[in-house]
């Protein structure tokens, strides 16, 4: 029955094929319009390089984040860090007036928000009168003498806000920070950035021994959409080549690496296409994809094409249609159970990832291979049949009757392992236990940085950046009270600052910086700047007062970033020296912790929030979701099999 079965189906697919043959010209026309048209969507592919690409939709992580985007205005900048090896650091004429040189001229560039460009330029200084507080700027116009720059820094010291944050502790760096109305601009932007420090060396107003850096979490996504492009434009090539060159030497003919190349460029469009025309961004994982398509795309038709030339080897009269034919029929069956088996190992990734660019390289890698099954089941068929048969000189039979050298390595293997059996499975057994083994010491980790080489612009400015601050990744505390005012509450004050206290000592947390900072800094400076007052005021009453002096000479989005305008929620930055997972865990495990155990209650209630988060918001579930992804994959590719 079952030969029945085999032979109806040979039949049956052999009607198909003649079918297709008969209608190659319109298969072929077909294919050109369809990949003209979806692939017409793939230079409309945006980028998403972003961090928060990761994250699923609706996770309180990402939640958080976007609230203390809205609440205070937040996003990742771009910074350019001014780094001197000089005796007295950036603080010198020069260097001071190249702040002021890059402030003006950042301000000035589309994209960026000109009221969130951040330097010692703009920032304000919190001076104790005997008539009782002054804001004021550092500096007026840069200072012009050695004397006045260095009084700069001796406001900066007694400002410590800024230390480690703005200006380095020792006085060696400082930074320029710039925020995006639109993340979308990073790349363009980070290349105006880059720009500029090009232009001030040129132009010599960098100091000797100076130092520009372009660097920041805004950066990293601006700079990765351009290396993603630089990845691209040398893999999609080198990949097409080596294909080229695989079909030349595997088959020496025209038919054998020109039919391939077209099932390659339809795979390749149908797959890259559709994200475009569904308006799927292309992620960081998403670069493989086309080298991916490109590998697999190809091996259907090496299938197919192997048993043409056998055909024609064995009968050097046969016609290109049937030869054709008889290869399609012999050969629709496992590359069909083939294509089902990895579509199935696909699908599986993308079920059970839980993350977006996940479930976006497992869809889409799928629809390029079904892309590829029907071209090589259509197209390659109806390309084939339009060339005269050739016998490859490659699997040309040898007159003299010996098998090529390739099929006695093979003939070779095959006695060897018939004949070894046991020992063949002992081996097997012994690389199935290392294999379990290094399983186990898998480690998932990720460190955006580390994206990049070593000796690109944007490492060696990260490295720089953060050997000098107290870091630029940030790992952000969210803070929240019932009614409005109650952050002039000293109970509430107290409560932050001792959270602050408890992330710089025990949390691992380099250094933070909140509103509770910035009261403290204001009662000393009512107080003749004794430094006996520096800490929280015990009357709310005094705290509002405060904030009305400040505001009579300073500005009022000063501290936008700290605390909202009704006084009841707050925001506290801890800061890092790198993003890396297997290190920021525990510390936003213990940081959770603490909130949920010793720092909530009715009155006041606080939420982990900020990139650092949000990295490790995605990191944390990938190892179960990973093997989920790995036991899913395994059964679809048994069930197709089946």
């Amino acid at each position: 029955m079952k030969s029945k079965d085999v032979s109806d189906a040979s039949q049956g697919a052999r009607r198909f094929f003649t079918y297709v043959i008969r209608w190659r010209w319109a298969v072929i026309a077909i294919f050109f319009v369809v990949v003209a048209g979806i692939g017409s969507f793939v230079p409309s592919i945006e980028k998403d390089t972003t961090a928060e690409a990761f994250v699923p939709d609706g996770s309180l992580a990402l939640e958080y984040r976007d609230r203390v985007e809205e609440t205070f205005g937040l996003k990742d900048p771009m910074v350019i860090a001014l780094i001197s090896g000089g005796p007295d650091g950036v603080f010198t004429p020069k260097s001071l007036a190249l702040v002021q040189w890059l402030t003006d001229r950042i301000q000035r560039i589309d994209g960026v928000d000109p009221d969130r460009v951040t330097s010692l330029a703009t920032e304000n200084n919190i001076i104790g009168t005997p008539d009782g507080m002054l804001v004021q700027e550092f500096w007026e116009t840069p200072p012009a003498t050695p004397q006045a720059a260095r009084k700069v820094w001796e406001a900066v010291q007694d400002f410590p806000l800024f230390l480690g944050t703005l200006v380095a502790r020792d006085g060696s760096a400082t930074l320029i920070s710039a925020e995006l109305l639109d993340d979308g601009d990073a790349t363009r932007i980070y290349s105006e950035l880059r720009g500029l420090t090009e232009t001030a060396a040129a132009e010599g107003l960098l100091a000797s021994g100076d130092e520009l850096h372009v660097a920041g979490q805004g950066a990293v996504s601006g700079y990765l959409a351009t290396y993603i492009d630089a990845d691209a434009s040398r893999l999609n090539p080198i990949a097409g080549i080596i294909i080229f060159i695989v079909l030349l030497i595997a088959y020496r003919t025209l038919a054998g690496v020109l039919v391939p190349n077209l099932v390659v460029l339809g795979t390749v469009a149908v797959g890259l296409g559709s994200m475009g025309a569904l308006g799927v961004p292309f992620y960081v994982i998403t670069n493989s994809l086309p080298v991916i398509l490109i590998g697999i795309a190809v091996c259907d038709a090496i299938h197919i094409l192997s048993h043409y030339y056998e055909e024609i080897g064995k009968d050097p009269t046969i016609s290109g249609r049937e030869a054709t034919i008889r290869s399609m029929t012999a050969m629709w069956r496992p590359v069909t159970l083939t294509t089902l088996t990895t579509v199935a190992g696909f699908l599986g990734l993308a079920a059970a990832a839980g993350l977006p660019p996940m479930e976006s390289f497992g869809v889409f890698a799928s629809i390029g291979i079904l892309a590829a099954w029907v071209w090589s089941l259509l197209l390659l068929p109806a390309c084939l049949s339009l060339f005269k048969p050739k016998v490859s000189s490659a699997l040309k039979p040898r007159e003299s009757g010996r098998p090529d050298l390739f099929t006695r390595v093979m003939a070779t293997a095959g006695r060897t392992v018939a004949h070894h059996g046991g020992a063949v499975l002992g081996v097997f057994a012994t690389l199935l236990v290392v294999a379990v083994v290094g399983l186990t010491q898998v480690e998932f980790n990720d460190q955006r940085i580390n994206n990049f080489q070593r000796d690109t612009p944007l490492h060696i400015a990260d490295t720089a950046i953060n050997q000098r601050f107290d870091g630029s990744y940030y790992l952000d505390v969210a803070v929240i009270t019932p009614e409005p005012e109650d952050l002039f509450q000293p109970e509430n004050l107290a409560r932050i600052e001792r959270l602050q206290d408890w992330m710089e000592t025990e949390g691992g947390v380099v250094n933070t910086t909140s509103i509770v900072d910035y009261i403290k800094e204001m009662h000393r400076s009512i107080n003749e700047d004794r430094e006996a007052f520096y800490r929280i005021p015990d009357d709310p009453q005094l705290i509002a007062q405060y904030f009305l002096l400040y505001s009579a000479s300073g500005e009022p989005t000063d501290f936008e970033e700290e605390i909202d305008y009704e006084y009841r929620q707050a925001h506290i930055r801890g800061q890092l020296t790198d993003d890396n997972f297997q290190r920021i865990e525990p510390i936003v495990l213990e940081l959770k912790r603490y909130l949920a155990e010793e720092f909530n209650s009715e009155s006041i209630q606080g939420n982990v929030t900020g990139a650092v988060n949000l990295t490790y918001s995605w990191l944390s579930p990938l190892s179960s979701n990973t093997a989920q992804g790995m036991g899913l994959a395994l059964a679809l590719v048994l069930l197709a099999s089946t």
